[in-house]
């Protein structure tokens, strides 16, 4: 399976554990689409955010990045400083 690097570009604080990371970007991503998103398909790395799965779901969070970012950032609260990025 290949992963897609998308989304965020950097959460700075490191604070914020990559569980709860993986764990905001699921939540947020199962209110915007259908299809399930496991905590598996979704790894941190360096403070970026990689998910595995279609070209399909890449262009479907592409169009609707500036309202995920924000959403994300409402999950994790303050302490997050994201910089979005679409690969």
């Amino acid at each position: 399976m290949q992963h897609i690097s998308f989304l965020l570009s950097k959460f700075q604080n490191v604070s914020i554990k990559d569980d709860d990371i993986k764990t905001a970007v699921r939540k947020t991503l199962q209110k915007f689409f259908t299809n399930e998103i496991k905590t598996t398909e979704i790894e941190v790395r360096n403070g970026s955010v990689f998910i595995s799965g279609s070209p399909a779901l890449k262009s479907e969070i592409f169009l609707r990045k500036n309202e995920i970012l924000l959403a994300i950032k409402e999950t994790l609260g303050t302490e997050a400083r994201i910089v979005g990025s679409v690969r």
